[in-house]
């Protein structure tokens, strides 16, 4: 049967799946377009807690960056696992904190900044954008040349920086 506008559906949830969908065993991804509920802003070279306002349990399953190929979340862990996966590029650096369902990103790098994840199964998902900053320090030598003028009191001054 097709799928058209006149197809009797029935409300789960905010979804409208077609009733002759319910008597089958269908499996439905739904995409929610990565609506961001949270925004982080976090300093390089320091620890990322990011927060799952979901979760109900420890461990809940939480994936992030870099983005797959689809442009989808790399998944992190199993729900209800404390695991993560070891084939992770930034494995060592992610942990758990304290109450098990934030999850901690040390030493964060410009690379991971992005969307973060954690799904609670039967609890929706939370999606957080983690902002990466830095602060750009420099020091700067320069040889100064200053001409003060008596006669028509001007001043003037030369900066030459070194490099």
């Amino acid at each position: 049967m097709p799928l058209n506008q006149t197809s009797k559906c029935v409300l789960y949830g905010r979804l409208k799946i077609p009733s002759f969908l319910l008597n089958w065993s269908v499996s439905v991804t739904i995409v929610r377009g990565q609506t961001v509920n949270q925004t982080l802003n976090v300093e390089i070279n320091t620890a990322a807690v990011i927060p799952c306002s979901i979760a109900k349990y420890d461990y809940p399953g939480w994936s992030g960056q870099p983005p797959t190929t689809n442009g989808g979340f790399t998944p992190y862990n199993w729900d209800r696992s404390s695991s993560f996966f070891t084939s992770l590029t930034n494995q060592a650096r992610l942990s758990w904190a304290a109450n098990n369902r934030e999850l901690v990103l040390s030493n964060v790098i410009r690379q991971d900044e992005g969307k973060y994840q954690c799904v609670v199964n039967g609890g929706g998902a939370w999606t957080v954008q983690l902002n990466v900053f830095g602060i750009v320090t420099f020091v700067s030598f320069f040889v100064a040349k200053h001409k003060l003028n008596l006669n028509d009191d001007t001043f003037t001054s030369t900066m030459t920086f070194l490099r």
